[in-house]
């Protein structure tokens, strides 16, 4: 089949969450299918290290879309219907290219990663669309709201209704949804989009991450993987420390908590 994969962020290198999730379906998907990548970055620089997604797929259309262009269009966004979180992904050039690679390919499949993504497919004729939502913003600027001081608390509230309409709307021009944990499964039921969903979950590459068999290691040990400049990372750090570590110790005093990740 011709495949269309559409991404928020250059899935190249696989470096983060929102990357490694798309970077490994479309590596398996390539395996059996023609596969066209399609993104954005955020620098030319970013475009130049994404180079090797080549290597994977039968063809990359990005466009670089600067921060301040990013920004200012979710500004802009405000006073408007549209989510900011959506107009800040909004490049008019990758809508045109993509529309003519529509006429080239002619795509049997769309499927798209994250719903801020699903601008682009909205237009783009295939048999089968596939909306991989991943996690459900709407609900994390939900939770934001109750979480975050005033007076961002409220801008948070007024995005999620907006990105939660906007939710249901994509939804409904797609074949099947998929979301990453059962709680995300949950949270998208009360879209009420009568449409196929499952859950596909994220998994460890058992190839490359394996026990190294060293022995020196005596007390247990719980690790949290994850970026720590990400608020709900941030969040289930602290709550698993204050309210879950102090139970476990109970039972096993000796037990060490590691927290790993970039940009702490």
């Amino acid at each position: 089949m011709k495949i269309l994969f559409l991404c928020h962020r250059l899935p190249f290198p696989p470096n983060r969450g929102g990357k490694i999730r798309p970077f490994n379906m479309i590596r398996h998907l390539s395996q059996r299918h023609e596969v066209v990548v399609a993104s954005l970055a955020h620098t030319q620089q970013e475009l130049l290290e994404g180079e090797p997604l080549k290597e994977y797929c039968q063809e990359v259309i990005a466009e670089a879309l600067p921060n301040s262009t990013r920004w200012w269009q979710a500004g802009l966004s405000l006073l408007s219907s549209r989510p900011s979180s959506v107009a800040y992904f909004r490049a008019p050039k990758l809508h045109r290219r993509l529309a003519e690679a529509s006429r080239r390919y002619r795509f049997d499949a769309v499927i798209v990663h994250c719903a801020f993504a699903a601008q682009y497919a909205l237009d783009i004729p295939a048999k089968f669309r596939l909306l991989d939502f991943g996690d459900l913003d709407s609900g994390k600027w939900f939770d934001y709201e109750k979480t975050r001081g005033f007076p961002i608390c409220y801008g948070y509230g007024i995005e999620a209704r907006k990105l939660r309409r906007y939710e249901v709307s994509v939804a409904d021009r797609f074949d099947y949804c998929t979301l990453t944990t059962q709680g995300e499964l949950e949270e998208f039921k009360k879209l009420g989009v009568p449409r196929p969903h499952t859950v596909i979950p994220n998994g460890v590459d058992t190839q490359y991450f394996q026990f190294n068999g060293r022995k020196n290691q005596t007390r247990p040990v719980i690790a949290f993987l994850g970026r720590m400049d990400y608020f709900p990372n941030i969040d289930g750090v602290l709550y698993f420390v204050k309210s879950v570590l102090p139970l476990i110790r109970r039972s096993i005093p000796e037990v060490e908590f590691h927290i790993v990740g970039s940009d702490p």
